[in-house]
């Protein structure tokens, strides 16, 4: 509880899901930002998080992609 209390003012809390959507754009579109959420939003433009995770997912969904 403690950690989502600053949160709390936003609209939501992030998890892991928000972390694969950056990825999964990444390794579609090849830009670092939230494709969950549209153009007008500042995570739907530009993603500020740091890119290892959603780097990480976008190479596993290509290798995964690849296998099937």
């Amino acid at each position: 509880m403690a950690q989502a209390l600053p949160c709390f003012t936003y609209r939501w809390v992030e998890d892991d899901s928000w972390y694969s959507s950056t990825g999964y754009t990444l390794f579609h579109e090849g830009q670092m930002r939230n494709g969950i959420f549209p153009q007008t939003e500042l995570e739907g433009r530009a993603d500020t998080k740091p890119i290892a995770l959603p780097a990480t997912l976008a190479v596993t969904f290509a290798a995964l992609l690849t296998i099937a």
